[in-house]
């Protein structure tokens, strides 16, 4: 059991590190032996390269590490659809944790039935086990809450338009729009060619209605900013054209 003194004490160490520690140089100390080195120095003492590789003991068991996470990356993207990059390190680690107890000591090859029937088993209590420390390190980090849906667009005959919008300077123009969310507070902002025009509009249940007036020249950009605050969340754009004067041969 002394062989399993050291991965044990840095699976430890690597858990209180995501657990508690913020991301930075003493997290990293705390995680990466036990991500860079127990996996696969598990993997090299049950199927015995150890002896072998001699001096090249310990970045084999690196090199294996980093094949493990490659391969953990792969296995839980095809049946998630997503990687846990935060835990995933930490559960290969307590997964292979039984293979540091099952190999031989001299890392003489052993790859019997025996010895794969007692990973075997081991493998199971550490596939619980690592469930446990998934579910603490999860539960320890951080909830970001997700963003509410937001929709916004314009309304009415204005939906339709593909093209520019026929004005003449000084025409006032009302225009609907429409907003989807799940979120308050909102209000729509005008702006002519990128400078705001008026105070903001409320959004009242799921719509407003923005007037303005269409400014001089030729074509002018009419763009409507769904605000909350300061913050700028979403715009629709309408461009103005003049037919008056020159600006009918434009």
């Amino acid at each position: 059991m002394l062989r399993l003194a050291l991965p044990v004490a840095l699976v430890a160490a690597a858990a209180l590190g995501y657990a508690f520690v913020p991301g930075g140089v003493v997290r990293a100390v705390l995680v990466l032996p036990a991500a860079l080195w127990v996996p696969g120095r598990g993997l090299v003492a049950l199927f015995g390269v150890g002896a072998g590789a001699g001096r090249w003991r310990t970045p084999l068991s690196v090199l294996f590490s980093l094949l493990t996470l490659i391969v953990g990356a792969l296995v839980a993207n095809a049946v998630g659809g997503s990687v846990p990059v935060t835990a995933l390190p930490l559960v290969l680690s307590v997964v292979l944790l039984p293979a540091h107890i099952v190999g031989d000591p001299i890392d003489r090859p052993t790859v019997s039935h025996g010895v794969l029937a007692r990973f075997g088993a081991l493998f199971a209590v550490a596939a619980l086990a690592s469930g446990a420390v998934v579910f603490l390190v999860v539960t320890a980090l951080p909830k970001q809450p997700a963003a509410p849906y937001l929709e916004f667009a314009l309304g009415g005959t204005y939906a339709q338009v593909t093209g520019t919008v026929p004005v003449t300077a000084g025409q006032r123009l009302r225009v609907p729009v429409s907003v989807s969310t799940a979120g308050g507070g909102l209000a729509v902002q005008a702006k002519i060619n990128g400078v705001a025009v008026g105070a903001p509009v409320p959004v009242t249940g799921t719509s407003a209605e923005v007037d303005v007036t269409a400014p001089a020249g030729c074509l002018n950009q009419l763009g409507l900013v769904l605000v909350k605050g300061k913050a700028e969340l979403r715009s629709v754009d309408l461009y103005l054209k003049s037919n008056a004067g020159s600006c009918a041969h434009g």
